[in-house]
């Protein structure tokens, strides 16, 4: 009766072993599972709009326009690469169709933009005004009644093959100093769900 019984235990022990072997492997393949996608993360190409250039201005009848740097702050290149930038006039509470009105200026997906390289995006006044804004709107707009909203749109892919897009919104408010500053807008600022 001994014997079966340390057959048993012998037959318990290997089954312990095996099983914290089995963990052990599950707990590896998860933690080398993560590295990858904290290394894609960091070595990925990520890419976006800085701050609009401060040297566009408001008056009457000259030209308005307004630029933006395209940049990637990523470790790596963004290949097919595609972008648009404009701006378009509302009245206070409207906000524009963005895709509509920036989707027809990216080009095809061929750009390459590499880490830390800058692109610099200009947009021209409105078409409806013919690129110069008279001055009753440059007044409503000062006055907050109507809205200069200036956006864009990339999109791109990184050296991992996963599409990225990123858009960028700024809108115009009366400000006390310079008469009107942009902000962020409350929607389309944002970046693809894809995590990695």
């Amino acid at each position: 009766m001994s014997i079966k019984w340390e057959w048993d235990l012998s037959n318990v022990l290997t089954a312990i072993l095996a099983a914290g072997a089995i963990a052990s492997f599950i707990v590896v393949y998860c933690q080398l599972q993560e590295s990858q996608h904290a290394l894609k993360v960091d070595q990925r190409a990520w890419v976006g709009f800085d701050e609009i250039i401060d040297d566009w201005t408001l008056k009457p009848d000259q030209p308005f326009i307004i630029s933006v740097p395209l940049k990637n702050l990523g470790k790596t290149p963004a290949k097919y690469v595609s972008a648009g930038f404009t701006a378009a006039i509302c009245k206070k509470g409207e906000t524009p169709n963005f895709d509509e009105l920036v989707n027809p200026l990216m080009g095809p997906p061929a750009g390459l933009v590499l880490p830390n390289q800058i692109h610099n995006f200009i947009a021209n006044g409105p078409k409806e005004y013919g690129g110069k804004l008279p001055e009753p709107v440059i007044n409503e707009v000062k006055s907050g009644d109507r809205v200069i909203f200036a956006f864009a749109k990339v999109t791109y892919t990184d050296i991992f093959n996963v599409q990225h897009c990123t858009r960028y919104c700024r809108e115009s408010e009366p400000h006390w100093l310079r008469s009107v500053r942009f902000k962020s807008c409350q929607q389309y600022n944002d970046i693809d769900p894809n995590d990695e």
